[in-house]
């Protein structure tokens, strides 16, 4: 498998989650985007590389505005603070800026601007907002060289220009009727594309590579979050042209969180040769965050979203994005089972109302890891999170997740979530039991080099499919294809993991106590059932059939 790229734009080439500005729009309105976007892999325009990378030192005994601050001021801040921005004022000039210079200096010293709630430390990621403590020093200085202004020859451009380009050969744009915010709110609005089914496409859905919001009125959207609903959730989705009010998620139980945008950030784009399916009969809903409140007047605002999608029955050549979301209500920690073993190279964490902390975690023994922190929680700023290149993490099947999260007293209803951007093998066509689990074969002979593939095969889509393989395969089948190994298996099984209830339950313990064993039995099952073994046997599991037959 090729290694995935950084995320969300999360990345999703950071989940997560990532969406940006048009190299054809350089006039929209708001944040003043560049006549070129992000390369794949480089989820931000303005935003620096992490802190090493661009840190400003200061070769003369004066602290300048051209020569220092502003270079510092264009890659960090202006994507908000321009003419035409979302945020109250603007920092495009010396003269813009000069009534509010105690007021920067301050805010950069005590960490609220630009705002950055995660903890760097927590995980390495490939972009973050927060300055780093030369770039404050910087602010420091000038502040005590009495904001000197100094001469514009001095001035170094810090940016690069860069280009954007989709991986999906089709465009679909996916727009929505117009609006104007009353003041500050946020409200949902299902797109009015559908995902239809198509004989000339792949048979489960889009494959989509890239997504990107279109601010059309960008001094007034402080964020958005795109969301995926499934087709039996779009029915419980108003669809008018004023949209609906939604302080968390999209307002359903199972929407699925696909990329998070603030101004001046890239579109999202996958890791390479990686795609999102999309099922036929999907819809979109995207949330934004209005802040409309210093306006005067509120022009209608018509903020669309574009996707890029691969064309005919194209899919990707290896590996497709998964997109696994931890949910909590409450304060007290919650631990879920990975479904499948999964590279992660993005989070989107997000939280409902009175949200003050969160933080996402996961488990291969006492020890968690953490993927996600954010011990100052600020409802304005959630965005996707983009593992640093290198730095992703592989979790395997039976792994845990925890999530744990605080909140104001008395909040009516407190919940949170964390989105996990990740790759897993590309499956051919795993189905709930009852309908089929078929596709394992081809899907063994793809990925037959992991530990866990058979496993991942067969249940990474519906537990169900798991519990029915437990029993088929590791009971049944196991004892014809090697019974020595069988022997080996059942013996550390009964020792170690009798008690284990569920699939998931079995599999974290079988991996944690008999997990040579288990891998030695998947290695043989998986040469055997190809073969046409226990056909017979697993007919009742409905997942095993040759193409043949």
């Amino acid at each position: 498998m090729n290694a995935p790229r950084a995320y969300f734009g999360l990345m999703l080439r950071p989940f997560g989650i990532a969406l940006a500005g048009i190299a054809s729009a350089a006039a929209v309105s708001g944040c003043d985007y560049p006549t070129s976007v992000a390369p794949r892999g480089n989820p931000y325009e303005y935003l620096r590389p992490p802190h090493e990378d661009n840190e400003v030192v200061t070769p003369t005994d004066r602290t300048t505005w051209h020569k220092d601050v502003r270079p510092i001021v264009e890659q960090n801040c202006l994507r908000c603070h321009n003419s035409k921005g979302v945020a109250p004022m603007s920092l495009e000039s010396y003269a813009a800026a000069k009534p509010y210079f105690d007021r920067m200096a301050a805010h950069v010293e005590s960490g609220y601007m630009p705002p950055w709630q995660f903890d760097d430390e927590c995980h390495d990621l490939a972009l973050v907002r927060g300055l780093s403590a030369a770039n404050k020093q910087t602010f420091a200085d000038w502040k005590a060289d009495a904001f000197v202004e100094g001469k514009e020859a001095d001035y170094v451009d810090p940016t690069t220009p860069t280009t954007f380009d989709p991986a999906g050969e089709v465009e679909v744009e996916m727009t929505r009727a117009a609006f104007t915010a009353s003041g500050d709110e946020t409200r949902c609005f299902l797109l009015s594309q559908k995902v239809s089914a198509d004989a000339s496409l792949d048979g489960r859905g889009w494959w989509v590579t890239d997504v990107r919001v279109n601010p059309a009125e960008a001094d007034q959207i402080q964020q958005a979050t795109l969301y995926m609903l499934s087709p039996d959730e779009t029915a419980n989705v108003p669809d008018d042209n004023g949209g609906y009010a939604c302080d968390y998620g999209a307002g359903t139980d199972s929407e699925v969180t696909v990329a998070s945008w603030v101004p001046g950030k890239a579109p999202t784009s996958f890791a390479q040769e990686t795609a999102l399916l999309v099922p036929f009969g999907s819809r979109f809903v995207l949330k934004i965050r209005y802040r409309a409140s210093h306006l005067t007047t509120v022009p209608p605002d018509a903020t669309s979203v574009t996707l890029w999608r691969y064309g005919g029955k194209r899919t990707p050549n290896a590996a497709q994005v998964r997109l696994y979301t931890v949910r909590a209500s409450g304060t007290a920690a919650v631990d879920a089972y990975l479904p499948n073993s999964q590279s992660i190279f993005g989070i989107i964490p997000e939280m409902g109302p009175g949200g003050e902390s969160l933080k996402l975690e996961y488990f291969t023994g006492p020890a968690g890891t953490c993927l996600a922190e954010s011990d100052r929680w600020d409802p304005r700023f959630p965005e996707s999170l983009d593992f640093a290149e290198g730095r992703l993490t592989r979790a395997g099947l039976g792994y845990t997740t925890r999530l744990t999260c605080s909140y104001e007293v008395g909040t009516p209803s407190p919940e949170c979530r964390a989105t996990l951007v990740s790759t897993i093998p590309l499956y051919d066509s795993i189905q709930p039991l009852g309908q089929t689990c078929s596709g394992v074969e081809g899907c063994l002979l793809s990925c037959s080099g992991s530990s866990t593939c058979l496993l991942d095969c067969i249940a990474w889509e519906q537990p169900a499919c798991g519990e029915c393989a437990r029993t088929q395969l590791f009971e049944t089948c196991a004892p014809i294809a090697n019974p020595i190994q069988y022997d080996n298996l059942a013996t550390c099984q009964a020792a170690n993991c009798a008690a284990a209830a569920s699939f998931p339950e079995w599999l974290s313990c079988m991996l944690d106590k008999c997990k040579s064993q288990l891998a030695i039995m998947q290695s043989t099952l998986a040469s055997e059932l190809p073969k046409g073994t226990c056909n017979r046997d697993n007919e009742s599991c409905v997942f095993m059939v040759p193409a043949s037959e």
